[in-house]
């Protein structure tokens, strides 16, 4: 069983709070540090060109849909709170109120994953396993040799759709099926040996978010698993499952996605 973990998650991002903050209430023992970066900005990037790079390869539609998509959120995680639900079925969380509510769980801001100062703060945590969720940035050799082992939960059924964006790029391409891998971490980019894997049937009302949602519960049970049981053989990859590789959303994909009638967020 694991007792000692580093978590890298970007600090803004709709699913990735949820998934620790499920892992984190399933494991109250576990020591656990938080690496958080931002969403767009890198070590060499700000976030403003961050911003400008994803309006002139996605688009302005783009651009516009995912912002109203962060304020629908934020509107639906008020109403969560002032509705009075049971803390353990909220669904809209923030980073910020998951590590409040994990006082447990150490905090360590990062701009660069791959910083001196964020790869000695990992040294000296002495991790047993990285977990990396939904992360937004390449792990260099240095990171990667920061624990015995390194796990990767990934929003698609590997090898399908490794890359970028890949619960759009599901809908997008109209397949019946998504998931959630966890694999482990390796320097090629989503291409590790499966650990475990969860299947997702895609519904014809499903949406962007609706569907990443679904990838979050099942990811956050996979990486519990992985926890109690870190020995476990790998899984063998479905023969059915084709590979393939995705970049980032191009607007012609988003014209492509809106056709199918698929949503990025809706309200019900």
């Amino acid at each position: 069983m694991i007792r000692r973990a580093a978590f890298l998650l970007p600090w803004h991002h709709h699913h990735a709070p949820y998934v620790l903050d499920r892992v984190l209430a399933a494991r109250p023992d576990l020591e656990a540090l938080v690496v958080t970066t931002p969403k767009l900005a890198t070590g060499r990037r700000s976030a403003l060109s961050g911003l400008r790079a994803t309006r002139s390869l996605s688009g302005v539609v783009y651009l516009g849909v995912m912002g109203a998509m962060s304020a629908g959120v934020a509107v639906a995680g008020a109403a969560e709170r002032l509705r009075g639900r049971p803390r353990g079925i909220w669904k809209y969380l923030t980073m910020e109120q998951v590590l409040a509510e994990h006082p447990k769980a150490r905090h360590c801001p990062a701009v660069s994953i791959n910083a001196p100062e964020t790869l000695e703060a990992l040294r000296v945590f002495a991790p047993e396993v990285l977990v990396t969720v939904f992360f937004n940035q390449i792990l260099s050799a240095g990171v990667l040799a920061t624990a015995p082992r390194g796990w990767n939960l990934h929003p698609s059924l590997l090898p399908s759709f490794r890359g970028v964006s890949p619960v759009f790029w599901a809908l997008a391409e109209g397949v019946p099926e998504g998931g959630a891998t966890l694999h482990r971490l390796t320097l090629e980019l989503d291409g590790g040996e499966i650990l475990r894997q969860s299947r997702i049937k895609i519904e014809d009302v499903e949406s962007y978010f609706s569907l990443y949602r679904k990838c979050a519960e099942r990811g956050a049970g996979l990486i519990v698993e992985a926890l109690a049981d870190p020995d476990a053989a790998p899984v063998a990859p479905d023969p059915a499952i084709r590979p393939s590789h995705f970049s980032y959303p191009t607007a012609v994909a988003v014209r492509r996605f809106h056709r199918r009638g698929r949503r990025f967020f809706r309200i019900w």
